[in-house]
């Protein structure tokens, strides 16, 4: 079972690096919200988001790693980049591109172990600095080609580190 490893040092990297890191984002979603797969719809995911390292006008850019299991078994781990933009109050849109590893097991093939997760939120930020958001994600292969069926779904909690 290739999962278990992967998840094994996902959990680690998590664990270590909490001093450094700005949010965790763990979520629970449907994989492949246009059809019914029963009990297997079921996904999860955990993201791990620095501080802002810097600005771009309103936006707030961050690196990050994560991961999206689901219930077909399909694993994906990545790093990449994640932006927040502001929108009014506490209200914010959040969205990120991954390059990672894609072990399709039973699910969608990109036909590379190579997959570029994208994904697009909105979210709501607590006093506490906490916050919730909705957001879909799409992997797709190296070539950037649009893939059905690999598309996520999501509510999100985001834990941020220090207040």
């Amino acid at each position: 079972m290739r999962i278990l490893p992967a998840l094994s040092a996902l959990a680690g990297l998590f664990l270590a690096a909490q001093a450094m890191a700005g949010e965790a984002v763990f979520g629970l979603g449907q994989s492949d919200p246009g059809s019914a797969r029963d009990d297997r719809d079921l996904s999860v995911s955990a993201d791990l988001r620095s501080n802002t390292l810097g600005e771009i006008g309103p936006v707030g850019i961050r690196l990050g790693g994560g991961a999206v299991l689901d219930g077909i078994d399909d694993l994906w781990v990545g790093a990449g980049v994640t932006a927040e933009v502001p929108l009014g109050g506490a209200w914010f849109v959040e969205g990120s591109a991954m390059p990672g590893y894609y072990d399709f097991a039973n699910g969608v093939n990109t036909k590379d172990d190579l997959a570029l997760r994208t994904r697009l939120g909105v979210g709501l930020r607590m006093p506490s600095g906490d916050a919730v958001s909705v957001a879909i994600d799409h992997r797709a292969g190296p070539d950037g080609g649009f893939r059905s069926s690999a598309e996520r779904v999501g509510l999100q909690y985001h834990h941020a580190f220090g207040g």
